[in-house]
């Protein structure tokens, strides 16, 4: 039977469980007369609370063998933690698309272009009317490929408020090529 956890080298005192959680064998103790508190190890293990950066990620702050203390992702760490070390040019793949879902069961190190066929797949990837800037809706799209059959790309252009390279790449299927 496999251990409910992994433990990384790198960071004694911590314990990386197979849920995405992380435990904690570090106590602070408060020293009279000194600024700040000081740290130990400890025999009882914790669940730490991660929170939620501004990506949407979750993070930890982890006290390394130096003693210093600093925030890490929690991806990372379960993947480096049962995995191994990221291979150079590699990131971190959320098979779900879940940012919080951090079971090792869902977590890959993987390809730029990996991650981008996660987020395909999961309905995540932002195209079309979906991405903020976005001028064209998908009925738009297909009335310009209508019209551009009888008018110029420059009428269309100005009927519809765009350059006339967008109905252009639009028309070649350069852009929208989906629909």
């Amino acid at each position: 039977m496999r251990r409910p956890y992994q433990e990384n080298s790198q960071y004694p005192g911590y314990r990386f469980a197979y849920d995405g959680s992380i435990y904690s064998c570090w106590e602070l103790i408060h020293q009279r007369g000194q600024q700040g508190n000081a740290a130990q190890m400890g025999k009882d293990w914790h669940l730490l609370k991660p929170w939620q950066d501004q990506r949407g990620y979750l993070r930890i702050k982890l006290r390394g063998s130096s003693g210093r203390t600093q925030s890490r992702l929690v991806h990372r760490m379960i993947l480096e933690a049962f995995v191994g070390l990221r291979p150079q040019s590699y990131e971190c793949r959320h098979l779900n698309d879940d940012k919080s879902d951090n079971r090792i069961a869902n977590l890959r190190w993987g390809t730029r272009r990996e991650n981008i066929e996660d987020a395909k797949r999961n309905g995540r990837h932002l195209r079309g009317e979906r991405v903020g800037g976005a001028k064209l809706l998908r009925r738009e799209v297909l009335e310009i490929r209508q019209i551009g059959r009888t008018k110029t790309q420059r009428e269309v252009a100005l009927q519809f408020g765009i350059t006339r390279q967008a109905v252009c790449a639009i028309l070649l299927r350069k852009t929208w090529g989906w629909l």
